[in-house]
């Protein structure tokens, strides 16, 4: 049987063609006019006498009339019988078809083409449907698609052209992937159709539209889209064209007029075209497919992405996010897009792009006061926000973002805030974050961008970053290492590239005059830019009929060396009245709005607008529009250089003048005297004192500034960005002249350094906060600095006597000076604390019950919840574990109640480690609800300890299973395995992994552990050796595991008998010498926690001593009290539910009881440990109970 489609002979019998898959034999003819089902043998439609164009006889379809394998034809029909319902509707069809490719197929294995095939239609039916159109069918290798049916909308045409360009550029991808020269063309129709309503598959459409846009397509150039008429009346607001001439096409009494789509121009509608000079998109191709590809896979699996694009200046970085934002806009889906910009001015205002995007989605203007803010916002959260819980949560988060609240959050609490609301939008749509000019923003945007992409990793939110390549050097790594982000770097673009450029932006451009600007340009699409720019600007190139000419002669025309000397010619070419204009504009930065052109121009307000709207025209300012914005978007200067150069022509006084009058024109503008941008009115406050500091005022000016940036460092503290408030402090210090102030900046730069967890920088405020205190005779403040410089210094901070000493001394000048108020508190707390942590624990107790008096008498809550953790540490110190728990809960109570998170954290800590070393109830709850409260702060390396916590506590408890699960979640997947905090669940790995006799898996675990080895922290060091032992034991290694587990048990006693380290070592090394024959060794190592007071032990020691107790009788050869402490140990270990010790014990005591002969007693024993060992896969534990039992039963036997 002869396919109708390609013509390839097929066996007898198949249905479907085994070339192209098209539908083999016959099947009734449809109306291609009005869609009714013709009778069998009909020449003409019954209904409107249409003439069908199939074959009589057979009624059998024929040419474009076969559909595609699997897609079955229906139309729709009426209750009352089977005649289909037809409309007439106005779509738009496509046709697109592989050119070449029935020649290609005969030359080409037959599945290899059929794999060919498949993709191609796969690639077919996924950008049609991206665009919103409907696949009527296949027909060989063409597509038909419809657009306007089953649900018409008005931009149906132009989103059919979209698609047709994708389509196409896609096809000729495909070709390159798979090495073979395929190419696709496209038409496309919009004109009446026959529409059959609630058709499915094929048969939504008919009429001549279709035939039309088939021939249209097959006229078409390999590589092209072809369009009607009316296609391109309703499309070319978005696309460019260009005709393609009169043609005759079958069936057309006339020629037909078409043209040709080139490319997309703006967004969908025509929104936000550029109709200046903007060349076509050139050498970019793989960066925008990376980006495209980047979204839909974001969009598709639901985890975020991210792509961080870097390049100099004028490379095309801009160009790039265009072409992305007009596909975007184009896609049928709705995408939340969000931009913001990081501005140049103020070296990054704390969070200020992500404030846009904030803004912009609630349709908030800068300017806005905050009784409109709180409105919109309230309205925003009930639009975007189901869950009344989460509105509670994020309503003050957000409006500390936005400037109108003071939550008094730390920054995770506040990340936690905003990564929530981006989650909660992703929940309705794709979420799209643009951050333009990254080099610029501030440390906590950077913090917030990671954190997002970290913590909402199971949201569809795609986050794109432009930025110069120096954001590399203050971000090492941006954009890499992690599997969900991608880099791409923007190289400058090949000869071959600029060539094509110039030639579309000015065609008949002499060869050497060309030739000297691609030299000069040097790859730089900008410079070619700028210079055709320059060249309109001197009348030698003019508009005509929509493309630049050559009108003037260029042979001798001078090439500037540079970017730089390019622009500045152009500026200086500009009439007066633009070019100062120009300059005072380059003092509000490289953005603004329309309204802050009023402050610095020197000209009737009437006449600005028309000097904007010709530096629009000249292509020196653009307008940003931005839709969601109320204000429509903001002018900019068309490329940053432009701003730096106009800004060095300014004069010393102008300067002054202007950034005075933009300091005050943001003062009046914002509300509450400009706080949200107060860095920002430093910064012009700063520039007008730098410019004239000899000025009359410069006093006054200087003291405008110190005031703003004071401003600035406290309001980046309250949202989160101790880096900027870091930086504002300290230039605040700088400009103050009285002594006492700028050590007041000094010791507030050195808070948030610290805060921002830089500890070297803090020690050094500190330090010379305190030099400057002491100054001035406030020598309190000054010994409050001293303390603050060694808490900087962390675990490095008190480490000698001498450092005590220093504590004591500075505690001493405080508590001296006024022993009533929250600064006397938290210094008695602080002694407490380095007491407790270099053994003094009686003085420690007598300062942390001084602290709790006085904060009780204060009613300080917070400092009562911090001083009753402290409290709670020594006292486990002094092995009064019950009363320390009573101290942790009281602590997370008192958090709990008064919303202090981070010592609810710290509480919850301490809680679940004392109920997991005391074996109470309330280990993985306290774990559990502590991991909570960090992920809300985004506290990732505590979540990581509690985690870890989380982890031991399962492996006591039985629960392997559960462990490997949270092991999985932080650890497995697409989780960064070295991420903050991940060693306190790697040495649970180890663990696990020893005791499950998996050796290569516990050596992996050990090594990202393995500096803890040599570490002076007696906590780490005694984990990484304790695991090693374990390790060793696991593999028969009792040498080692003896020689390394004595020297970690005796350091895990120093830590205290019930901490986690001698729980795990201790049983380890009994083992390791009772199995290795060395009984005196044993018996030494049995008494250190065996002649430990009974009250000082927990459950499971107190078990673990009567089960080795047991052990040392027998081979001593004391048979009597080894059965009871067997028996001891089973009961006290099955009521703790620790089901794989208690294993080990039944295991040891069923082969005792078969070395006494007593077979019936121990079958029972060896049954049930050899089921819980085999389900918790504890092979090595298993591999003993096996030798004992084989070797018992033998001695029995002698």
């Amino acid at each position: 049987m002869e396919c109708p489609s390609c013509g390839v002979a097929n066996i007898d019998g198949l249905k479907f063609c085994t070339t192209c898959g098209t539908r083999l034999g016959s099947r009734p003819l449809v109306c291609g006019q009005c869609g009714v089902v013709a009778a069998p043998g009909a020449r003409f439609c019954g209904e409107c006498g249409n003439h069908l164009g199939g074959d009589a006889d057979t009624g059998t379809l024929t040419d474009g009339q076969l559909g595609a394998p699997g897609l079955p034809t229906q139309t729709a029909t009426t209750e009352r019988g089977n005649a289909p319902i037809a409309e007439r509707r106005t779509c738009a069809v496509l046709f697109v078809d592989l050119v070449g490719f029935t020649g290609m197929s005969e030359s080409r294995d037959m599945e290899g083409v059929r794999e060919l095939l498949s993709s191609y239609f796969d690639l077919a039916r996924t950008i049609i449907g991206r665009y919103g159109g409907t696949l009527e069918k296949f027909i060989g290798d063409a597509v038909m698609a419809v657009w306007g049916a089953p649900t018409a909308h008005d931009d149906d045409s132009e989103r059919a052209v979209r698609a047709a360009l994708d389509l196409v550029e896609a096809v000729q991808q495909l070709g390159a992937e798979t090495s073979t020269e395929l190419t696709a063309r496209a038409g496309v129709v919009t004109d009446t159709v026959a529409v059959t309503v609630a058709a499915q598959g094929q048969g939504l459409v008919a009429g001549d539209a279709v035939n039309t846009a088939s021939r249209v397509q097959g006229v078409a150039e390999p590589g092209s889209v072809y369009v009607d008429a009316a296609t391109r009346q309703q499309s070319n607001a978005a696309i460019a064209y260009v005709d393609a001439g009169r043609h005759a096409l079958k069936g057309k009494a006339d020629p037909v007029e078409l043209h040709r789509a080139l490319r997309v121009v703006a967004g969908l509608g025509g929104s936000d075209r550029v109709d200046g000079l903007e060349a076509s998109f050139l050498g970019r191709d793989r960066e925008l497919r990376t980006l495209k590809e980047t979204f839909h896979s974001s969009a598709e699996s639901g985890r975020a992405a991210l792509v961080s694009v870097t390049g100099v200046p004028g490379v095309g970085k801009t160009r790039l996010r265009w072409e992305f934002e007009k596909y975007i806009d184009g896609l049928v889906e709705t995408v939340l897009w969000h931009d913001g910009r990081c501005p140049s001015y103020g070296e990054g205002i704390a969070y200020w792009a992500l404030a846009q995007m904030v803004r912009h989605r609630l349709g908030l203007a800068e300017e806005d006061d905050g009784e409109t803010v709180a409105r919109k916002l309230d309205e925003g959260l009930g639009r975007w926000v189901p869950d009344e819980a989460d509105q509670q949560f994020l309503a003050p988060r957000l409006g500390a973002l936005l400037g109108t609240e003071d939550p008094g959050l730390g920054r995770e609490e506040l990340f936690a805030g905003w990564r929530l609301w981006f989650e909660r939008l992703a929940e309705h749509n794709p979420v799209v974050l643009v951050v333009d000019d990254l080099q610029w923003a501030d440390p906590g945007l950077l913090d917030f961008l990671e954190h997002l992409l970290e913590w909402a990793a199971g949201s569809p939110l795609f986050l794109l970053t432009l930025g110069r390549p120096e954001l590399l050097d203050r971000r090492q790594g941006w954009g890499q290492g992690r599997r969900s982000a991608t880099s791409l770097a923007l190289d400058p673009l090949t000869a071959p590239t600029m060539t094509t450029l110039l030639d579309e932006l000015v065609p008949g451009l002499p060869v050497a005059v060309r030739q000297r600007i691609i030299a000069a340009a040097d790859g730089i699409p900008l410079y070619a830019v700028e210079l055709v720019r320059s060249l309109v600007d001197q009348d030698v190139i003019h508009p005509v009929d929509g493309a630049y000419r050559l009108v003037g002669e260029v042979t001798d025309l001078a090439v500037p060396a540079s970017l730089t000397s390019l622009i500045t010619a152009r500026i200086d070419g500009l009439p007066a009245a633009e070019r100062s204009l120009v300059a005072r504009l380059a003092v509000l930065g490289s953005s603004f709005p329309r309204g802050a052109v009023n402050a610095v121009a020197n000209m009737p307000a009437d006449g600005i607008d028309g000097v904007l709207a010709s530096l629009v025209r000249r292509e020196i300012l653009t307008v940003r529009s931005e839709r969601m914005s109320p204000e429509r978007g903001q002018y900019a200067f068309t490329q940053a250089l432009l701003r730096t150069v106009a800004y060095d022509t300014l004069s010393r006084h102008d300067r002054r003048a202007r950034h005075l009058e933009v300091a005050r024109h943001l003062r009046d503008t914002f509300p509450e005297d400009g706080a949200e941008v107060a860095e920002v009115i430093a910064e012009h406050y700063r520039d007008a004192w730098l410019a004239a500091p000899e000025a009359a005022d410069a006093d006054d000016v200087r003291r405008e500034a110190l005031t703003a940036y004071d401003r600035a460092g406290a309001r980046a503290l309250t949202i989160g960005a101790p880096e900027t408030a870091t930086r504002a402090y300290r230039l605040a210090a700088e400009l103050a002249e009285d002594a006492m102030l700028r050590a007041e900046h000094l010791q507030k730069a050195g808070d948030a350094a610290e805060q921002a967890g830089q500890p070297e920088l803090a020690m050094q405020l500190h330090g010379t906060a305190a030099t400057a205190f002491d100054a001035v005779g406030r020598v309190r403040e000054a010994a409050w600095c001293r303390l603050q410089a060694l808490r900087a210094k962390g675990s490095r901070g008190i480490s000698s006597d001498a450092d005590v000493a220093e504590v004591r001394a500075s505690v001493k000048i405080i508590v001296g000076g006024a022993d009533d108020d929250a600064l006397a508190v938290q210094a008695h707390t602080f002694l407490a604390g380095a007491l407790v942590f270099t053994g003094d624990l009686d003085g420690g107790v007598a300062e942390v019950e001084r602290a709790l008096d006085l904060a009780q008498a204060l009613d300080l809550p917070k400092e009562k919840a911090g001083a009753s953790i402290l409290k709670g540490i020594s006292l486990v110190a002094r092995d009064r574990n019950d009363e320390a728990l009573m101290y942790y809960e009281w602590a997370i109570a008192l958090a709990q109640k008064h919303n202090y998170p981070l010592e609810e954290m710290r509480g919850r800590v301490c809680a679940g480690d004392q109920c997991m070393i005391s074996d109470l109830p309330g280990a993985v709850e306290h774990s559990r609800e502590g991991m909570l409260v960090a992920q809300r702060r985004g506290d990732r390396q505590s979540e990581m300890f509690l985690a870890g916590n989380l982890v031991l506590s399962q492996i006591f408890a039985g629960d392997w299973g559960g462990a490997d699960q949270v092991i999985q979640h932080y650890l497995g997947g697409e989780a960064d395995p070295d991420r903050a905090g991940a060693e306190s669940l790697w040495v649970r790995v180890a663990l696990l992994s020893a005791l499950r006799g998996q050796s290569q898996a516990a050596d992996d675990a050990a090594q990202r552990i393995r500096d803890w080895d040599s570490s002076v922290d007696i906590q780490a060091r005694t984990g990484y050796q304790t695991v090693t032992a374990v390790m060793a034991l696991s593999v028969g290694d009792l040498e080692h595991s003896l020689r390394i587990g004595t020297t970690a048990l005796d350091d895990a006693v120093r830590l205290g008998i019930r901490h986690e380290a001698t729980r795990v070592i201790w049983p380890a090394v009994m083992e390791a010498a009772l199995r290795s024959g060395r009984l005196r060794e044993a018996t030494d190592l049995f008494a250190v926690v065996a002649d430990r007071p009974p009250g000082q032990l927990p459950p499971y020691l107190r078990a673990e001593v009567a089960h080795y107790r047991a052990r040392l009788a027998e081979v001593s050869g004391e048979t009597e009290g080894v059965a009871m402490g067997f028996t001891s140990a089973t009961e006290e270990l099955r009521r703790l539910g620790y089901s794989y010790f208690l294993a080990r014990v039944l295991s040891d005591h069923g082969a005792w009881l078969l070395r006494q002969g007593r077979a019936d007693e121990a079958t029972p024993l060896v049954a049930e440990a050899a089921g819980i060992l085999r389900g918790l896969r504890a092979a090595p534990a298993l591999g003993w109970l096996e030798r004992d039992t084989d070797q018992a039963t033998q001695v029995a036997l002698v």
